[in-house]
């Protein structure tokens, strides 16, 4: 599969997790949504990331750069199984947005 597929894929992803809605000029998407779901809530999004993370490794993009990621979503994770408070973390922080954009920024694309 080439990059552009991927990042194709990863786009989708993200935006259907991010920014799939918009409601007085503001996008989110289903990841706060389903944050109200105990333990799956907050476990899909954790794993559906690991897709971005995937990428950047499959790409050879350094450690460094994957360690940021893993940092992200690892923070949105830890916040976001707080009660109410990683709920409402999750329509702000957008860590799957942030690791996409390092993806291509990273990648040139």
């Amino acid at each position: 599969m080439t990059i552009h597929k991927k990042i194709k894929i990863a786009d989708d992803i993200v935006n259907l997790l991010e920014n799939r809605f918009k409601i007085l000029g503001y996008k989110f998407g289903i990841d706060p949504l389903i944050g109200f779901i105990p333990i799956l809530g907050d476990l899909i999004p954790f794993l559906i990331s690991g897709y971005l993370i995937w990428i950047a490794y499959s790409e050879g993009l350094s450690y460094k750069t994957i360690g940021k990621m893993v940092f992200l979503v690892l923070l949105d994770f830890i916040i976001g199984v707080v009660p109410f408070i990683g709920d409402a973390f999750d329509f702000v922080f957008k860590a799957h947005l942030k690791n996409l954009d390092i993806l291509k920024r990273e990648l040139s694309i």
